[in-house]
């Protein structure tokens, strides 16, 4: 191999010009979920769908903005976008679809401490997340341990959400 053959290579990955977005992309799609439900055409919307259209609009931006970033060679920055919209989308699907099977086998009790748990295993994830970002970018440290220390408090078992199911079964109107 010659030196010039050598001089030739590219030093390392460089997206091509104008691939990915200059803006925060994933922020802006899951602001875009916050904002259509904030808008009053929402508030026809039953009161069950609420939680789910939010998460799942949520987990679409961000997945979206996530592979945006991906694209602009912003690893971190589309590793959190993912994983948050994966968050997102199962938390929807724990508490929409999931819940009422758990409480009908076997009780609220159980699968609030199983959201609990849920809760404080995305807390020591985001706290692994703040650790990276504290190295990368100081505003996104401060935003992960906003979002953990919440995470920490809700699933402790002093302080377990008491989530209450959406949808009841009919022995549970009847009382029996």
């Amino acid at each position: 191999m010659s030196a010039s053959e050598v001089e030739t290579r590219p030093a390392g990955f460089a997206p091509e010009q104008g691939s990915g977005c200059r803006w925060p992309s994933a922020r802006s799609g899951s602001r875009c979920s916050c904002w259509g439900l904030a808008t009053r055409g929402s508030s026809r919307r039953p009161p069950g769908n609420f939680v789910p259209v939010a998460f799942g609009t949520g987990a679409f931006g961000l997945a979206i903005g996530g592979l945006w970033e991906f694209r602009a060679n912003n690893v971190f920055g589309g590793t959190f976008a993912l994983f948050y919209s994966a968050f997102l989308l199962t938390t929807a699907l724990m508490l929409k679809v999931f819940q009422p099977g758990i409480v009908h086998a076997s009780s609220q009790a159980a699968f609030n401490d199983a959201f609990g748990v849920w809760l404080i295993l995305w807390c020591i994830f985001t706290f692994g997340l703040s650790v990276g970002a504290y190295h990368i970018n100081m505003p996104a440290f401060v935003a992960f341990v906003l979002l953990a220390v919440p995470y920490g408090i809700l699933g402790s078992p002093a302080s377990r959400p008491r989530v209450t199911s959406a949808t009841r079964s009919p022995r549970s109107v009847v009382g029996r």
